[in-house]
């Protein structure tokens, strides 16, 4: 599998599961223009792979967003986020509400060159016991299984802003 070891950059990828458990895979990157640093924005790249799912095809997909993050500036400036776009909503609140209401599930896919690959629910509170950490250098079908382990952690797990 793919790793990052010689990169300094944080990398990661915001994965969104519908009630179909269908998954909008959006990576990130940081922008010149913001006056935050460090802050990982959403990049124009979105990969999409539906359920049931082939782990060999969620797996590159995930990592070919993986490689992604960084790759382009995001648009800090436009009036509508990535997420928004997809689901053709306008308005980031309305469109992460309307997630909540149907009960889409947001995921974290990360990277760094200490603790290497994870994957994490983005959910109330610091919810460590559900944080997977697969390591460096991890096996084949390890990633497709994390990431059906955490979209099967029950709804009340996840955000709810």
């Amino acid at each position: 599998m793919k790793t990052f070891e010689d990169d300094e950059k944080t990398k990661f990828v915001h994965i969104y599961c519908n009630t179909l458990n269908n998954l909008i895979i959006i990576p990130c990157g940081e922008s010149s223009k913001s006056k935050l640093k460090r802050v990982h924005i959403e990049i124009d790249a979105v990969s999409k792979v539906n359920y049931p799912y082939d782990e060999n095809e969620l797996e590159e997909t995930l990592f070919r967003s993986m490689e992604l993050c960084h790759s382009k500036e995001p648009d800090v400036e436009s009036k509508q986020s990535i997420i928004e776009r997809e689901l053709g909503i306008s308005g980031y609140n309305k469109a992460t509400k309307k997630l909540v209401r149907k009960k889409l599930k947001r995921i974290l896919f990360q990277w760094n060159n200490i603790e290497g690959y994870s994957i994490r629910p983005l959910c109330r509170g610091y919810l460590e016991k559900h944080i997977i950490l697969l390591g460096k250098n991890i096996e084949q079908g390890q990633l497709a299984e994390a990431v059906k382990k955490t979209i099967n952690l029950k709804q009340k797990w996840f955000l709810n802003k």
